[in-house]
């Protein structure tokens, strides 16, 4: 699991600003054995033992807050987020994975109504903070050329996006469709092997050593059926 913005929320839902709100939890961590958050970022590696893939969950709210962190442990080049970026260069570079795949609640590009980091919600550049332009330097920075695979929610819909020269060959995921659609909208501006504003539905992820590929199901609600809608090979032979 992954911390999204309206895990952080202060004056109105979804605004991100209260970042110390998502520490309660990873508190709840220790207290359940289905909630599975140790900290704000961290990795999974499975197996544990020569690991096949190794998920590194990253907490980028800190770049989107809608009320600018300045000057404090929060600041786009704070404590928090230079540790964050140290431990995951570190954790990159040192993982044995065949697979390493970034999760995170924001997209680096999405066609959804949110768009692409730098430009979230038409939100002009002389607002940084609000419009992703500090989450895409982090994504350029530490992320691209690294990994083969971003995964991330937001938009509520479904998207496999075409990997581009922009994202250094990495295929962008959108999977924010469980429990709510964007209702049709859509801000079609990058190339897409499947995209859905519509139903509700979710992915999966089957990955050997040899390859990763996804499949993506829509679900009828009232009868509760899920139909694959798209399947691709992602890497791999």
């Amino acid at each position: 699991m992954a911390l999204g913005n309206h895990d952080n929320s202060l004056i109105v839902p979804g605004d991100g600003s209260w970042l110390e709100k998502g520490n309660n939890e990873v508190g709840y961590h220790v207290r359940s054995p289905r909630w599975w958050m140790p900290s704000r970022y961290y990795s999974v590696a499975l197996p544990a033992n020569d690991p096949i893939v190794e998920f590194f969950v990253l907490d980028l709210n800190p770049l989107c807050s809608y009320i600018p962190q300045i000057l404090n442990y929060w600041a786009p080049n704070g404590p928090y987020m230079t540790g964050q970026r140290e431990w995951l260069r570190q954790s990159l570079a040192a993982s044995p994975a065949k697979w390493k795949i970034t999760c995170n609640h924001f997209p680096y590009i999405a066609n959804g109504p949110h768009g692409n980091a730098g430009a979230y919600d038409g939100v002009p550049a002389m607002l940084p903070h609000a419009n992703g332009t500090y989450a895409k330097d982090f994504f350029d920075q530490e992320v691209l050329g690294r990994v083969p695979i971003l995964l991330a929610g937001h938009d509520h819909s479904q998207q496999v996006l075409t990997p581009t020269a922009a994202t250094k060959g990495a295929y962008q995921i959108v999977s924010g469709a469980a429990a709510k659609s964007v209702g049709g909208q859509s801000r079609i501006t990058n190339p897409a092997l499947y995209q859905d504003f519509s139903n509700l539905g979710f992915m999966v992820l089957d990955i050997s050593p040899s390859s990763v590929a996804v499949r993506v199901y829509t679900v009828d609600i009232p009868s509760a059926t899920a139909t694959l809608a798209f399947q691709q090979q992602l890497a791999g032979t």
